[in-house]
């Protein structure tokens, strides 16, 4: 191969590489749940893993599998015939001596998965303590 055409081939296979790892990483993100982003932009996040008509089964074992804990919750009105309540407590900060800046704020998620069928998700509502900045949610 000539001399002039390695440091060419030698960048190709930088970049596809380079592809490779920025689409796993992508792909990972989308699969973790993140403590410290927007109730709308958890939101999305959920519709994408929980989608309409998902059994609740499912939904609940997403969830889990993802560090919530959930527990049977009493439905909000009269056409939900199920709701389910699914919690994610922030972790414990870790001791000053063992941390090297302050832990983020704490946030407490509360996800609850409504069923008017008893048996599939007819929706979501996500919900978060502190509220997002500017006391959206």
């Amino acid at each position: 191969m000539p001399r002039t055409t390695r440091p060419s081939l030698l960048a190709l296979i930088a970049f596809f590489l380079a592809q490779g790892c920025y689409a796993a990483t992508a792909a990972l993100a989308a699969d973790t749940f993140r403590p410290q982003q927007s109730a709308k932009d958890a939101r999305q996040q959920l519709d994408d893993w929980v989608p309409a008509s998902t059994p609740l089964a499912d939904a609940v074992k997403t969830l889990q599998a993802r560090g919530f804990t959930c527990q049977d919750a009493r439905p909000a009105t009269a056409d939900i015939r199920s709701a389910t309540l699914c919690t994610l407590a922030p972790p414990p900060p870790l001791e000053p001596a063992q941390r090297e800046t302050a832990p983020p704020t704490p946030v407490h998620w509360f996800i609850t998965l409504n069923s008017t069928d008893g048996s599939t998700v007819s929706g979501i509502l996500v919900g978060r303590t502190p509220r997002d900045m500017g006391g959206r949610r």
